[in-house]
């Protein structure tokens, strides 16, 4: 059985057979799920063949939905007349790396009196605060401070806190302004 493959932005994917596949190949069967349902939204997406899908219920299944789309694929567009974003140095070939991060909106408040705003109080002091000491004048548990931390002052709040190892202390936050 001869092998066939087909290209798909800068990979190749094995549709049929196996034997005689060349060394950068994919094949499908290979692919996490997760992979393979992002492979068929792009292919769906470029074939507008209508909603994306959010997963396979069988894995089977979905890599033969994924060979046929790639074969579809492969008949639908020669190599010369791909749209500009398929092509291998369009604009959409190749993600950047350093994707730009989305800005922080601050979305919540501080209520005077909360654990919140002692935690903003403690961290906002010259030296800042450990986890440890976080803890003990909080009286929470380590993950429940390094999550206030990350979701709500950082994330819903943006404020600026930083950490940095103390000898003696161990991790130290501190909001910088």
């Amino acid at each position: 059985m001869t092998v066939k493959s087909v290209k798909f932005l800068r990979d190749t994917y094995v549709v049929e057979g196996t034997v005689g596949a060349p060394d950068d190949a994919i094949f499908l069967d290979t692919l996490p799920a997760a992979k393979l349902v992002e492979l068929c939204n792009l292919l769906i997406s470029q074939l507008d063949l209508g909603r994306s899908i959010k997963m396979f219920q069988n894995k089977a299944k979905g890599v033969k939905r994924v060979m046929a789309l790639l074969v579809q694929w492969d008949g639908a567009f020669p190599d010369d007349d791909l749209p500009d974003e398929m092509k291998p140095d369009g604009p959409g070939s190749c993600p950047s790396p350093e994707a730009p991060k989305k800005p922080v909106v601050p979305t919540g408040k501080i209520r005077d009196g909360s654990k919140q705003a002692a935690l903003i109080d403690l961290i906002k002091r010259p030296e800042g605060a450990s986890i440890k000491e976080i803890c003990a004048a909080l009286n929470w548990v380590n993950h429940t401070a390094r999550g206030a931390i990350s979701r709500d002052l950082k994330k819903r709040l943006g404020l600026a806190v930083t950490k940095s190892r103390v000898e003696g202390r161990g991790q130290v936050y501190r909001i910088t302004e």
